[in-house]
């Protein structure tokens, strides 16, 4: 078997837009089963955060009309199944899992990241908004020097 470099960026772009294009319709099929459930329903949001090697995801939180980003999910919600068969909580994990794996693998590791999986249900669409926790480091040298050489009454003491 010989090594095409050509065939294999070929192969991971296909592999990228498959795993793209999955996003794009869980985002679809999530965002009609809660608007059958509530029409009323804008955005469903799945925040996530990690560090030192391990994250997880936080529960789902749904907004209404006018309400905050804070409200927890329904319980009707995330038992819903969508067009698939799945939960919407497991169809929001799915979309983490696949965006994870084309934008910001490894986020869980070191000083990790944040970061909040969102579905607009009018809209039909999803993105991912996150963050990199990175540590930074600043140098800097202070001169302790004796301003005065030391006199014979010091050099005594």
């Amino acid at each position: 078997m010989t090594y095409d470099p050509i065939e294999m960026a070929a192969e991971t772009k296909r592999a990228m837009d498959a795993r793209s294009d999955r996003v794009k319709l869980l985002a679809r099929q999530v965002a009609t089963a809660l608007a059958a459930l509530d029409p009323e329903i804008l955005e469903i949001f799945l925040p996530y955060s990690g560090c030192g090697d391990s994250g997880c995801t936080d529960n789902l939180i749904i907004v209404h009309g006018e309400t905050a980003k804070t409200e927890p999910a329904p319980p009707k919600v995330t038992n819903c199944a969508t067009e698939i068969g799945i939960t919407i909580e497991n169809a929001m994990d799915e979309i983490f899992c696949l965006a994870e794996e084309l934008h910001f693998e490894g986020w869980e590791n070191n000083n990790g990241g944040s970061g909040t999986v969102i579905v607009d249900v009018k809209n039909g669409t999803a993105k991912v908004e996150h963050s990199w926790i990175v540590e930074t480091t600043e140098d800097q040298t202070f001169d302790f020097a004796p301003s005065e050489p030391p006199t014979q009454a010091d050099s005594n003491a």
